[in-house]
């Protein structure tokens, strides 16, 4: 800006030194001739006065740098200062011959035909009808101009030098206020002529602060919203380029933090790529990533403007536990298969040797036996199945009781006293009477299954203690005993549906592998944890489960 004052003032400064001089050395031209002409009518009063008193001899005899000239009434040129005037031609028809013929003074300028240069020509007729004619070259008018010229270009040098200084200082001085003003905060009384743009700037800035403050309360509500999810979000421009992404997909990608630049960062999987290239390309991708062990879900969705796609937001869904539970599915769906496959190829196949009378009456009972005994773990097996449907559908209509886990925890153990019998196993409890919020039916079930197993996988004169305690809230139940222990490979699986740890013992053990499963669903659908402890084979196992005493939220089993 302060350039483009400089260079105006120097502009105008110029254009009119030289519009100016223009006008001066017109006007200087003009006085000059108009001085040059009273010059010549002084002079031809002079040789005027010379003719008449002296004639011709006057006019040889003077010497003037002024071209003069005596011609005769009828035009005959009599004498002249510079040329030879028998070789003149008639000078009647000159225009200031004619003027002074009708003024007595006449004036012309013209080229002389004679001599070949311009000539500013004064004539006079004399009292003897013969005209005085004076005339000075042009060159030396000119040369009085150019005097004028050159002194008039050294005035306009120091003009400029001047002219230059006091517009770069005066530029400077304007700017500087302007230069001051706080865009934030204009103020009003610099220059009055200012007033409407400063006016104009601070209601922009108020409208600059309004949409920013509105920005950055969208960003606020656009960081909480995205922060809090628990699904992971990309957003990338057109070029992949990383323009937002929250705390969980970072979580996902297993980062802690991310630098602006290529989605390519999180993911080099070439699927991941595939999945972001068609949905910049067409608007949509998706693609199933496994990272660190977890299933990753990628829904890419373009982002159009004017029906361009300019953008992308990619959502990241954790589908492990889906992943998980479509394998267990599978898994179960194939061990309940093979697990009523075998009663039921068992009863099928004594029956059809009854039926063909294949079977002696001495091995009748034995028969009878199997055929009972299969049918028993066969619908065993079923009760167990819909025992796990209804815990994994929520156990809705069971409602909660408050209850002397005591009591409870005395009359698995006394159910299970035959059977530790049986086993040559010794059974005690102990642990205060506690009131707890329970469904009672679920909790049975938790400890029957408990120390079904403390007993099944023990060994000849074994022992099984159930204790519990108390604390605050919680109550803690141990179910410890010193079998056959379970190996360290597998304790992260024997809460799995149809799961048996001891492979060499599970032909022999009754059971159908869903026990540990239903204690694991049961605790859970009470908010509490199920742990084991086991240092090994013969080692001997610990069942550990917490329970809340009080369920604050017992309309949820209805």
């Amino acid at each position: 800006m302060t350039k483009r004052i400089f260079m105006t003032i120097m502009t105008c400064v110029v254009v009119t030194i030289f519009v100016l001089g223009a006008l001066m050395i017109g006007f200087s031209m003009n006085q000059n001739q108009s001085a040059v002409s009273l010059a010549l009518a002084s002079e031809a009063d002079f040789v005027e006065t010379g003719i008449n008193q002296k004639g011709i001899d006057y006019l040889n005899q003077l010497n003037s740098s002024t071209r003069i000239s005596w011609i005769d009434a009828d035009g005959t040129v009599l004498f002249d200062s510079r040329a030879d005037s028998a070789t003149m031609e008639n000078h009647l028809n000159r225009d200031e011959i004619q003027q002074a013929t009708t003024d007595n003074d006449g004036y012309s300028r013209r080229k002389s035909n004679t001599l070949g240069v311009d000539y500013l020509y004064y004539a006079r007729e004399l009292d003897d009808g013969t005209f005085l004619r004076l005339s000075v070259s042009i060159a030396s008018l000119s040369g009085m101009v150019s005097q004028v010229i050159s002194e008039f270009f050294w005035a306009v040098v120091l003009t400029m030098i001047v002219a230059y200084g006091l517009a770069k200082r005066l530029a400077r001085l304007l700017v500087e206020p302007i230069n001051t003003i706080d865009p934030d905060h204009p103020s009003l009384s610099i220059y009055r002529e200012l007033s409407p743009l400063l006016n104009k700037l601070e209601q922009q800035n108020r409208t600059i602060e309004t949409q920013m403050a509105t920005l950055k309360q969208n960003q606020k509500e656009f960081d909480s919203i995205t922060s809090n999810m628990n699904e992971g979000l990309i957003v990338i421009n057109a070029n992949a380029m990383v323009l937002s992404v929250n705390a969980s997909a970072l979580r996902l990608f297993g980062l802690s933090g991310f630098n602006k630049g290529s989605v390519a960062q999180f993911c080099h999987d070439v699927d991941f790529m595939n999945a972001i290239n068609d949905t910049l390309e067409s608007g949509h991708g998706t693609c199933t990533l496994e990272i660190n062990q977890r299933y990753i879900r990628v829904l890419g969705s373009g982002v159009k403007s004017s029906g361009v796609i300019n953008g992308a937001t990619i959502l990241l869904l954790d589908v492990t536990e889906t992943k998980m539970q479509e394998q267990m599915r599978c898994e179960f769906s194939a061990n309940v298969s093979h697990e009523l496959k075998t009663p039921l190829t068992s009863i099928l196949g004594y029956s059809e040797l009854m039926k063909n009378g294949m079977v002696d009456a001495v091995d009748l009972p034995y028969i009878a036996t199997e055929i009972y005994d299969q049918a028993s773990r066969l619908l065993q097996l079923v009760e167990d199945i819909i025992h796990l449907s209804r815990l994994d559908d929520g156990y809705r209509g069971q409602d909660y009781e408050t209850i002397d886990f005591a009591e409870l925890a005395k009359a698995v153990v006394a159910h299970h006293a035959d059977k530790a019998n049986k086993h040559h196993v010794s059974i005690s409890c102990s642990g205060p009477s506690v009131l707890i919020d329970v469904v009672p039916s679920i909790i049975d079930e938790i400890m029957s299954n408990l120390v079904d197993n403390a007993i099944k996988y023990n060994r000849d004169n074994g022992h099984v203690w159930v204790s519990w305690s108390v604390n605050d809230s919680s109550l803690i139940i141990q179910v410890k005993d010193d079998g056959i222990g379970i190996a360290a490979s597998d304790q992260a699986r024997i809460f799995e549906r149809f799961y048996r740890a001891d492979k060499s013992h599970s032909s022999t053990i009754e059971g159908t592998g869903l026990g540990l499963s239903i204690v694991k669903h049961g605790v859970q659908f009470h908010h509490g944890t199920v742990e084991v402890e086991s240092p090994g084979l013969n080692g001997g196992t610990i069942f550990t489960v917490v329970l809340p005493l009080q369920f604050e939220n017992k309309a949820h089993s209805h």
